[in-house]
C-alpha cells in the first residue's frame, strides 16, 4: 500500500463492558480527518456487540472552505480489529461508501456474551479502525490561500487540475520546481500557454502542495503523504524540506510512519531522528 494513500486509524479504548448485561452504549471521542468527522461507537442490541462508525460532515462551513456539497461521496476500504488484552486478535473488512444519506456504518461484531467474556480479564475492549480512502470527491476543505479568480491578476498562467484552475506565476513555480522550470522557461509547448492542464492529480492536494510552496502553514498529518508525493513529483525541495520539518516537530505519526515516510522521501534529518527514537526506546526496554 502507498503512502501516499488517504489512509488513518481511529484507536478507543472501550471499558466496563462487564458491569452491563444489556444498554451498554459508548462512543469514541470525535475525530477530524480528511475534512470530515469520525467517531466510533460500540454498544448492545438484541444481545449482539454492534460497532458503528460514523462519517460525518462538518456541523458548520468553515469560512476559509468552499460550500459544503451535499452530493459527496466517500469510498473507502475499512478494517477492523478488535484486541482483547492477552486474546486472540479479531479482524474484519468492509468496502462503504459514505455519504450525504449514508453516514454511517453499522457492524456486527458478535454475541454480546462472548465478546464479554473475551474481555473477563481486564473488563476492557481496544478497537481499531483502519480506514483507506479511495475515492473522495465533492468534499470541501480548509484552505489558507484561494488561487481563484481573486489571483487572476497577480498570474501569468492557470493551472487546471481536475475541475479546479489555480492561478499562478510561472517564474515563481520555476525557481522553486525543476519541473515547472523545464515547463515553463525550456522549449515545452506549453512555455507559450496561458492555460496548462496537469492530469492525474487529485485537485485539493494540489491545493495543499501550492499552499506550502508558496510559504503557508498547511501541513497535517492527513495530507503529509500526499504533499510529499507532490514535491517529490514537481521537484520541489523546500516542499519536502517544510514536510520534514514538520515530521520532526510535529507530527503525531508513528515512529513505523514517520521512518517510511523518511526512508520513502529521501529525508536524511527525519530518518536520522526517527533511528534515534527507536534506539532510544529499546534501550528503556
Amino acid at each position: 500500500m502507498s503512502s501516499s494513500m488517504k489512509k488513518f486509524t481511529i484507536t478507543h479504548d472501550f471499558c466496563g463492558m462487564l458491569d452491563y448485561d444489556e444498554n451498554y452504549d459508548e462512543f469514541s471521542e470525535q475525530e477530524e480527518h480528511f475534512h470530515m468527522n469520525w467517531t466510533l461507537n460500540l454498544y448492545q442490541d438484541d444481545g449482539n456487540a454492534e460497532l458503528i462508525i460514523f462519517g460525518n460532515p462538518p456541523e458548520y462551513d468553515y469560512e476559509d472552505s468552499e460550500p459544503f456539497d451535499e452530493n459527496y461521496s466517500i469510498e473507502t476500504e475499512i478494517e477492523i480489529k478488535l484486541l482483547p488484552k492477552n486474546r486472540k486478535i479479531e479482524r474484519k473488512t468492509h468496502k462503504v461508501v459514505f455519504t450525504y444519506h449514508e453516514t454511517f456504518h453499522k457492524v456486527r461484531l458478535m454475541s454480546w456474551d462472548v465478546l464479554r467474556k473475551r474481555c473477563s480479564v481486564d473488563e476492557e475492549l481496544k478497537v481499531e479502525v483502519h480506514i483507506v480512502i479511495t475515492k473522495m470527491s465533492r468534499v470541501a476543505g480548509r484552505k489558507t490561500v484561494d488561487f481563484g479568480e481573486k489571483m487572476r491578476e497577480f498570474s501569468d498562467v492557470v493551472l487546471t487540475v481536475g475541475d479546479k484552475k489555480f492561478h499562478v506565476l510561472k517564474k515563481f513555480l520555476s525557481f522553486e520546481s525543476s519541473y515547472f522550470k523545464s515547463m515553463f522557461l525550456g522549449s515545452f509547448a506549453e512555455s507559450n500557454k496561458s492555460e496548462v492542464t496537469l492530469h492525474d492529480i487529485d485537485s485539493y492536494e494540489f491545493q495543499k502542495f501550492i499552499e506550502v510552496l508558496y510559504g503557508r502553514n498547511a501541513i497535517d498529518d492527513d495530507y503529509l503523504a500526499s504533499i510529499l508525493r507532490l514535491a517529490d513529483m514537481f521537484d520541489a525541495s523546500i516542499v519536502r524540506e517544510r514536510c520534514q520539518d514538520f515530521l520532526v516537530e510535529k507530527s503525531k505519526k508513528s515512529l513505523k510512519e514517520k521512518l517510511e515516510l523518511a526512508s520513502e522521501y529521501r529525508m536524511e534529518n527525519a530518518k536520522k531522528k526517527c533511528l534515534s527514537d527507536i534506539k532510544a526506546l529499546d534501550n528503556l526496554n
